[in-house]
């Protein structure tokens, strides 16, 4: 079933420089999945996927925690 892409709140610039001081392995690439939805760079979750070199199903998990408030 297809989920429509979360707004993603935060502005470009806030994620941006949280993405830059990040030093956390794990939080990294999910912060750079929301810059990429932000800025325009991706438009669906395979595209970030394939950027992230990540499968698509973590792509929407971490998606889904994020619209949960996660």
């Amino acid at each position: 079933m297809y989920q429509p892409l979360p707004p993603i709140t935060e502005d470009l610039d806030t994620l941006d420089e949280r993405l830059r001081h990040e030093r956390d392995p794990k939080r990294k690439p999910r912060l750079h999945l929301l810059v990429l939805l932000k800025s325009g760079q991706v438009t669906s979750r395979g595209q970030a996927a394939a950027h992230l070199a990540l499968h698509r199903n973590t792509v929407s998990v971490w998606l889904r925690r994020y619209r949960d408030g996660g």
